[in-house]
């Protein structure tokens, strides 16, 4: 991704830290080279808080989504809930009823330009999970992955996107309109599950374990 490209940029402007911090602790306080080394430590800091920042507003602001945004949020805490499946369809269809369910994701709020007020709220996260066979939205997470026919991430803007929509746009001339399917694996799956319904979703050390599940 873009932001490990500028971390590794500036380990190679200023030094990796472990090398400054090594180089520091071997020097007495009173060496003039402390005060320098120590300054570049500083930088550093204050340049990967500046990173992570905009690394959370890019994902957050992705047009298409992908499984490696939402990973990264969830790595960095900037989940703020996990809402738990609910069926997407109405109660009238019968044809797809428990067969395709939803599970809203929202983001901890955008960066702030000042840095001291909240900013923007963040678009919310759609995953849907489709199935051949109804099931009820309390067992989906004792499913095995291959139970499930597509698991996709999404904008509300892209919800209903399907292939009448694409042959709608065709038919209008936009011969390039494509929907847009960003596909999500197992084990970020599982994570989902885990966090689904809890108010602590970005707080959750299990969440962002591998193999916790």
């Amino acid at each position: 991704m873009v932001a490990t490209s500028m971390r590794q940029e500036v380990d190679g402007w200023f030094e990796r830290r472990e090398r400054l911090e090594q180089a520091r602790s071997g020097l007495c306080a009173e060496d003039p080279r402390t005060g320098h080394l120590t300054d570049r430590l500083r930088a550093l800091d204050i340049i990967d808080r500046y990173v992570t920042t905009w690394e959370a507003d890019a994902a957050k602001c992705a047009l298409f989504p992908k499984a490696k945004h939402l990973e990264r949020l969830l790595e960095m805490g900037e989940i703020e809930h996990v809402d738990a499946p609910v069926p997407l369809r109405s109660g009238k269809d019968k044809r797809n009823r428990d067969r395709v369910f939803e599970i809203r994701i929202q983001p901890r709020r955008l960066s702030s330009p000042d840095g001291i007020e909240d900013g923007d709220r963040a678009l919310p996260l759609f995953v849907h999970l489709h199935l051949s066979r109804p099931v009820d939205a309390g067992k989906l997470h004792t499913l095995s992955y291959g139970d499930f026919n597509a698991v996709h991430l999404k904008l509300a803007a892209q919800k209903g996107q399907g292939r009448n929509w694409e042959k709608m746009m065709h038919a209008m001339g936009y011969r390039d309109a494509k929907v847009e399917r960003a596909m999500v694996g197992d084990a970020l799956l599982r994570r989902l599950f885990a966090l689904a319904g809890r108010d602590d979703a970005s707080a959750s050390a299990v969440a962002g374990a591998p193999g916790a599940h």
